[in-house]
């Protein structure tokens, strides 16, 4: 099978109307080289961050997900409730870790599920 390759442009950024009508409309795909640096919570948002201002907020973390092969089929059985600030914490205690993930859908339905399939 040959695969064609062709070169993704890259820039620092366009307006929404060049964007929409550039790329989106026509379905090219682009590289945004300069986007975050832009960002209101780039370079502010930080562990330390986060604990200061949402640290008693609790989140289900999935947790020991490198113990299970299929963790991601397994999130409800792995999810515990923990505050942001021992979140902030267990981030700062590592380089880098796919043991414990924040889990953005709280709900474990399996009606969602089977919908999501």
């Amino acid at each position: 099978m040959e695969f064609n390759r062709f070169e993704i442009e890259r820039r620092a950024v366009c307006d929404a109307s060049e964007f929409f009508g550039r790329y989106v409309a026509t379905n090219t795909p682009i590289v945004f080289t300069d986007l975050v640096t832009r960002w209101l919570g780039f370079g502010s948002w930080s562990p330390e961050d986060f604990a200061a201002r949402f640290g008693e907020v609790q989140l289900d973390v999935a947790q020991g997900r490198e113990a299970e092969p299929n963790y991601d089929q397994l999130t409800q059985r792995l999810s515990q409730k923990m505050s942001v600030r021992a979140l902030a914490e267990a981030v700062r205690q590592v380089e880098s870790s796919n043991d414990f993930y924040a889990v953005a859908e709280q709900e474990y339905s399996s009606t969602r599920a089977a919908v999501a399939i």
